[in-house]
């Protein structure tokens, strides 16, 4: 699964979630991509992406995986879509107190 965010340029803030898993046109593949646009949809009518970070994370399924790099496991689809919106929005605090975010 790769999730990408997009960010607005002048405020660092969050826009859009675009999130892909394999090429074909699967159960999980639809149900990610209704996903990506709810999401998208909250964000630009004013919903806080924290809040869709906190509710997606702890969501489980049967087809859990470790992340190495990290060293999570990732409990869901859901659940990593929250753990990268989470890191997302950790990243714009540490721009603007850094001095690096706009």
């Amino acid at each position: 699964m790769y999730v990408h965010v997009t960010r607005d340029l002048d405020t660092g803030n969050i826009l859009e979630v675009f999130i892909t898993h394999g090429k074909t046109g699967n159960c999980a593949v639809c149900q990610l991509s209704a996903l990506a646009v709810a999401i998208t949809i909250g964000i630009r009518c004013g919903v806080d992406p924290a809040l869709y970070a906190d509710r997606l994370q702890g969501i489980k399924c049967p087809n859990q995986n470790f992340d190495p790099e990290k060293g999570k496991w990732i409990l869901s689809c859901a659940d990593g879509v929250g753990m990268v919106l989470k890191e997302a929005l950790w990243e714009t605090v540490d721009e603007i107190e850094e001095g690096e975010g706009p």
